[in-house]
């Protein structure tokens, strides 16, 4: 059962958020629209790593199969994510993850994580993986902590601007980087702070769009309790005990 899947995507959803910075002022004094994009990139990389935390909804599609989830995420002074909590909704079942402390936890349905691992249900006594889950939260090793603030992976040249356009209602001025395989555009606020305000992310079998929705403060998010978790051997062994054919 190849559980570490779900744990996969959920992260992926994680760090797409934490990636954004949030709604900032409106002063009129500074135009991105006239500054060069490598420069207003490395601008709303900088503004980004200075935010002490952001929430941000997500939505789009993966293999054929859409998809949305939330996170909320707390960034320590040098911009690196100190910890998150979020889920991820597909198929009509939600996963829930929660990064702290180095961990990563994580807990669903067991159709969800069946799924995921690209097998079938029917497979499986899906009520007696249910059971013996009980709500539980698989724990693994973060071992990927990521930059909350650097959304261009550290590499801010070859990004091309386009003309101002509007996200979600927001006028906003696209940076767009393309990769061989995919491309992403990060919308920076056309007026004021170089506030990061989405971001769409294409590639050859997904797409997704991601807004933010708020900042500032601390995000809520506590480790479950030791007696609410399962290794993640614990928690292969579960399917395994649920597997029919």
């Amino acid at each position: 059962m190849r559980a570490r899947r779900i744990a996969a995507v959920a992260s992926a959803v994680l760090l797409a958020t934490a990636a954004l910075s949030a709604c900032g002022s409106d002063d009129e004094a500074k135009d991105n629209t006239k500054t060069e994009a490598k420069a207003l990139a490395d601008e709303a990389v900088a503004y980004a790593k200075k935010q002490g935390s952001m929430e941000a909804s997500i939505k789009g599609t993966e293999d054929g199969q859409e998809q949305e989830g939330k996170s909320c995420v707390n960034i320590s002074p040098e911009g690196e994510t100190e910890s998150v909590r979020g889920s991820l909704t597909r198929e009509g079942h939600t996963a829930d993850v929660i990064t702290v402390g180095g961990k990563q936890y994580v807990t669903g349905p067991a159709e969800l994580f069946i799924k995921q691992a690209g097998e079938d249900p029917a497979d499986y006594d899906v009520a007696k993986a249910d059971a013996a889950l009980d709500g539980r939260w698989m724990v693994t090793e973060d071992d990927e902590p990521d930059d909350s603030g650097d959304f261009f992976d550290g590499k801010t040249d070859g990004i091309t601007k386009g003309e101002v356009t509007e996200f979600n209602g927001k006028k906003v001025v696209p940076l767009t980087k393309k990769e061989k395989d995919s491309e992403k555009t990060v919308y920076v606020a056309a007026k004021g702070d170089p506030v990061v305000v989405g971001v769409l992310e294409v590639e050859k079998d997904s797409r997704t769009e991601t807004t933010v929705t708020g900042m500032g403060g601390k995000c809520d998010v506590v480790a479950p309790a030791e007696d609410r978790t399962l290794t993640k051997a614990e928690f292969n062994q579960i399917f395994r005990d649920a597997k029919t054919n």
